[in-house]
């Protein structure tokens, strides 16, 4: 139970840092996308992959860029899409 309150605290942290306007994703065959940066699409996203979530079809073919990203750049420097595309990749 302590490590589930550390990790939903540091999610938190992180989030309250999310700015970005946009999310670059750079997908298998070179393409370049962009995909909504902002706070509120995060969560939904995240909640969407928690499985606790639906999502509209635009946010749904959101999650399907991060899934098969190769790499994600957050312009201001963050790292919470990579935490997404790592849980979304994750082994069941």
């Amino acid at each position: 139970m302590y490590k589930k309150r550390i990790f939903a605290k540091r999610i938190r942290a992180l989030e309250s840092q999310l700015q970005s306007e946009f999310v670059i994703v750079h997908l298998p065959d070179g393409s370049i996308r962009k995909v909504c940066g902002r706070h509120e699409n995060y969560r939904r996203l995240l909640a969407a992959a928690l499985g606790s979530l639906d999502l509209t079809p635009s946010q749904a073919a959101d999650l399907e860029l991060i899934r098969r990203a190769i790499t994600i750049q957050q312009p201001d420097g963050g790292c919470m899409f990579e935490l997404l595309h790592a849980l979304l990749n994750s082994p069941d």
